[in-house]
């Protein structure tokens, strides 16, 4: 089996992810991801007050496979 590791990324009300810039697309693999909860925490209240929409932020494990 692989490593894995954990980050942050942040999901609006409408199922779409945080990708930076302003940004927001509905693929996980396109989300921005922090790996400090406090940074996280500061963007998810930033993006809020800028957009509107409810935020909320989602732990995520990234696991490396072996590919057959």
């Amino acid at each position: 089996m692989g490593m894995s590791d954990f980050g942050y990324v942040l999901k609006t009300e409408n199922d779409e992810y945080y990708c930076g810039f302003n940004q927001f697309n509905e693929q996980l693999r396109m989300a921005k991801i922090y790996h400090s909860k406090k940074y996280a925490e500061e963007s998810r209240q930033t993006m809020e007050n800028r957009t509107g929409y409810a935020i909320t932020l989602r732990c995520i494990e990234i696991m490396e496979v072996e590919n057959d």
